[in-house]
C-alpha cells in the first residue's frame, strides 16, 4: 500500500492486487461475522454503509480479474 494523497479528509492509495483481496476479505468476514443487531456497535458503521464499500471494492476486484 501506498498513501500518495491526503487532502481535505480524502486519501488517494495505491494497492496491489494481494493488498486489494486481503482488504475485501477482512471486509467480508467482518460484514458476514457479527450479529446483525451488534454490528453498528462492533464497527461504527451502519451494515449499508459497510456494504457499499464491500461491493466496490468487490467491483474493482472483478475488473481487474
Amino acid at each position: 500500500m501506498q498513501v500518495e494523497q491526503v487532502k481535505d479528509g480524502k486519501f488517494t492509495i495505491t494497492f496491489t492486487k494481494d493488498e486489494m483481496l486481503i482488504l475485501n476479505n477482512a471486509l467480508n468476514e467482518t460484514a458476514n461475522g457479527i450479529w446483525i443487531s451488534e454490528f453498528q456497535t462492533r464497527t461504527g458503521y451502519d451494515r449499508e454503509e459497510f456494504q457499499k464499500l464491500l461491493d466496490q471494492i468487490g467491483g474493482v476486484l472483478d475488473a481487474i480479474s
